[in-house]
């Protein structure tokens, strides 16, 4: 074969570019709908919800699937890898691919269910009852995981996952969420920094926000294009919206007031005070979260102190000082 060194070389503006995105957010903040509406076409969707065919009322995608196949699990994580395997040895032999993008819907969800698969198969094979995997034994689900996320990076198409999300909390206080950052991505924790862009979703009444968390796609002078957020989108918006911005020449210049953080005060300070000593006490009484979310439940139905009443708070607190009280030896004093 004669080549030359040159073949081997492209100017990088003559390569596509495909947006690998993340998406996160609680339910209903308008993940997968944003993706299905707003994708470039055509699009294909690994639904591991069993929710996505809904939205075909308005958009026509298609769903990894097969019905010749008498019992074919589309959400089989086994199936998935397959599947991109050969997505990709097809694109490897010069083939063009039918898909202009592509959703896993959701990454919280395969991941999970490959180490529940696992789980499975070592109960089957000697650990009858074995419920959760030690730390060590993570490296097996992860790599399954990771194998269809590259292999999903390495296809010539826009890529879209979502991934749940979860309240985060502040690590030196019970129960306490970040005000900076009320929600956190829940999925492995790696995924995030596989993906150039990532989003996470929250809504307010009606109202759809998007907040940037990472975004790697910038300006020949590093600024940013992506905004940092997106306020008041609606399913039809946000992905063209940020297709439109990553396409620009210039991006965002900072302005001082929107790097500065934005403090967070309490509406009752009797209420505020009272929960903070109910935290102070349980540091003291050097319980675990489980322990003083049970014993806050038994006291007032409800395992979070910064969702007390003031009635419930007091109630609270007399408890949880008694039992200061009593180890300390004061009672009675």
């Amino acid at each position: 074969m004669n080549f030359n060194l040159s073949d081997f070389a492209e100017p990088a503006e003559n390569v596509d570019e495909f947006l690998k995105i993340l998406v996160t957010g609680p339910s209903g903040s308008g993940k997968s709908t944003s993706v299905i509406y707003g994708a470039p076409y055509p699009l294909l969707v690994f639904d591991q919800e069993k929710g996505t065919s809904q939205y075909a009322k308005v958009k026509k995608f298609d769903l990894f699937q097969n019905k010749k196949i008498n019992g074919f699990d589309p959400t089989d994580p086994n199936n998935i890898l397959w599947y991109t395997e050969q997505l990709l040895a097809a694109q490897n032999q010069g083939f063009e691919l039918p898909y202009k993008s592509i959703l896993l819907d959701s990454g919280t969800v395969l991941y999970n269910r490959i180490i529940n698969d696992y789980l499975k198969e070592l109960r089957a094979n000697g650990e009858p009852n074995k419920r959760k995997l030690e730390p060590n034994e993570y490296a097996f689900p992860k790599n399954k995981f990771y194998d269809i996320i590259r292999n999903l990076k390495a296809l010539n198409v826009n890529l879209f996952v979502t991934a749940h999300a979860s309240d985060n909390y502040l690590k030196s206080a019970f129960m306490k969420i970040d005000p900076n950052e009320p929600i956190k991505a829940d999925c492995e924790k790696r995924l995030i920094h596989e993906m150039d862009v990532h989003y996470i979703l929250s809504k307010q009444g009606k109202r759809h926000k998007a907040t940037l968390k990472k975004g790697r796609i910038v300006d020949k002078e590093g600024r940013d294009l992506l905004p940092e957020t997106i306020d008041n989108f609606d399913n039809f918006t946000l992905i063209p919206t940020i297709f439109e911005m990553a396409s620009r020449d210039k991006g965002f210049e900072k302005r001082q007031s929107e790097m500065e953080q934005v403090n967070v005060i309490g509406t009752n300070a009797k209420l505020s005070q009272t929960i903070d000593n109910i935290v102070e006490l349980v540091g003291a009484l050097q319980l675990t979260t489980e322990q003083a979310v049970e014993a806050l439940t038994e006291l007032t139905g409800k395992g979070n102190p910064y969702e007390l009443t003031e009635e419930e708070a007091e109630k609270a607190f007399v408890h949880f000082k008694g039992l200061v009280d009593a180890e300390s030896g004061s009672v009675g004093e």
